[in-house]
């Protein structure tokens, strides 16, 4: 279904309702993001609340991780204080030897950082965890955040040059 993003935000919000083995926040956080790109944001807030409340207090990283993100990518539509926060920061180890979700959440508490309107703080949780282009999404995803940052501080040419980066990674396609 490319291209149609609400029909397709439909079809993932029905299967991880139908579906008892797959990743339900992974689904879920897509359901969320698909329905931005539709422009469905009651589908998007709904889903959002759903990953808060589903996996607000869960004990994977991996689900808080998404628990914090989605709620993020359109700014103003929840609040700091809405996200399972401080639950994700008890289970972020960045000093740990690398598990690949540890790379995610340091990721995604630089994106709260941003939002938070802390952008050094943003820079010091992504320098937590750097990744090269091999990591393609995740890679795109960090250049995000930084730019972001640098545009919070006011530092445009940078904030330009790793947002080209990032829209670099991007299929065409989409």
């Amino acid at each position: 279904r490319l291209g149609m993003w609400r029909e397709a935000a439909a079809d993932l919000e029905l299967l991880a309702d139908q579906n008892q083995f797959a990743d339900k926040s992974i689904l879920r956080m897509q359901v969320s993001y698909v329905a931005v790109l539709g422009n469905d944001l009651d589908r998007y807030r709904r889903t959002c609340r759903r990953l808060i409340d589903q996996f607000g207090q869960s004990d994977s990283i991996e689900d808080l991780e998404r628990a914090c993100k989605a709620p993020l990518f359109v700014a103003g539509e929840f609040k700091i204080s809405d996200l399972p926060l401080k639950r994700f920061e008890e289970l972020i180890k960045p000093d740990e030897p690398d598990k690949g979700p540890t790379y995610w959440a340091c990721t995604t508490r630089a994106f709260v950082a941003c939002r938070e309107g802390e952008p050094a703080a943003a820079l010091d949780w992504l320098a937590k965890r750097p990744v090269g282009e091999y990591a393609d999404h995740l890679y795109t995803y960090q250049c995000f955040v930084k730019a972001q940052a640098f545009h919070q501080l006011g530092r445009v040419g940078e904030a330009r040059a790793t947002f080209d980066e990032a829209v670099s990674k991007i299929p065409a396609e989409l």
